[in-house]
């Protein structure tokens, strides 16, 4: 499993969802922005700020998440490496 985990300035404007490329199969799993709750494109938005955290543990599990501005976990994925 291939995971990308996009997330950009935590100062920049909120736009999108966009349309992605079909290419290589690129779908989204996780989208928050002013199209998913209801409130037009921002710069910045008063509400949608975002930051990305990361672990790892002991036995070398990644998790990565996607946090709010009170840093509630939005989005977790967690990677598990191959032995």
């Amino acid at each position: 499993m291939r995971c990308i985990l996009v997330i950009g300035p935590i100062h920049a404007g909120v736009f999108g969802p966009g349309e992605l490329d079909p290419s290589f199969g690129s779908e989204y799993e996780f989208v928050r922005g002013p199209g998913t709750v209801g409130i037009p494109n921002a710069s910045p938005p008063p509400n949608l700020h975002s930051f990305g955290s990361a672990e790892v543990d002991e036995a070398g599990k990644l998790t990565v998440s996607i946090r709010d501005i009170t840093g509630e976990v939005l989005y977790p994925q967690e990677l598990t490496p191959k032995k």
